[in-house]
């Protein structure tokens, strides 16, 4: 229909010259359109890519949302506070959890929209890491002495992490897909792998 519009084959609703007096699409007409309007050739091409863009950008985002979505999803809330096994469990349990979005694929992605708390990101997942672990790895020539937090380490590192991830703007990724408005609450709206950058 547009295109017989374009061409003259059928009549506007509100009348008027058609397209092709004024305009010219190559291919279309057999002596081609004018030449007082702008050349339209390029116009649907760049109309598609932009469409093409801004789906290719959904899905980046979606699976952006998605690990951001997982690791939420897997941590332990209403831990019993005086029971020590149920504690440790729960700081593995984050560890771990901080372990899988970190050493993710699309981490590296996330990360450059975290900005700046990408820092506090690592800082949190390194103060989970057991200490038997961080023995380990600080001293790799020295007989490994095994140690454990107490109950009120346990507490203290549990509050932090559970503060922490409840203030992140892991939150809001989750929750709000345009990234123009995650600035709003600091985080970067583009990352070089963004199909859609500014111009």
């Amino acid at each position: 229909m547009s295109r017989d519009i374009f061409i003259g084959k059928s009549t506007p609703q509100n009348g008027g010259a058609a397209c092709i007096s004024c305009h010219n699409i190559r291919g279309i007409g057999t002596l081609g359109g004018g030449t007082m309007g702008k050349d339209l050739t390029d116009l649907t091409p760049k109309k598609e890519s932009i469409r093409e863009k801004e789906s290719q950008q959904i899905e980046h985002i979606s699976n952006l949302q998605k690990l951001v979505r997982e690791f939420l999803d897997s941590i332990i809330y209403n831990v019993d506070n005086d029971d020590y096994d149920a504690l440790e469990q729960a700081r593995n349990s984050l560890w771990e959890a901080f372990k899988r979005i970190t050493g993710d694929a699309r981490w590296s992605m996330l990360a450059v929209h975290l900005g700046d708390y990408e820092f506090a990101f690592y800082k949190m997942t390194e103060r989970l890491v057991p200490p038997e672990v961080a023995e380990e790895r600080d001293n790799p020539d020295k007989k490994i002495v095994i140690v454990h937090y107490s109950m009120d380490d346990l507490r203290e590192i549990l509050d932090e992490a559970y503060t922490f991830i409840h203030r992140s703007p892991l939150n809001f990724i989750a929750k709000q897909y345009y990234t123009y408005e995650w600035e709003l609450a600091g985080l970067k709206s583009l990352c070089p792998w963004c199909p859609i950058q500014e111009p």
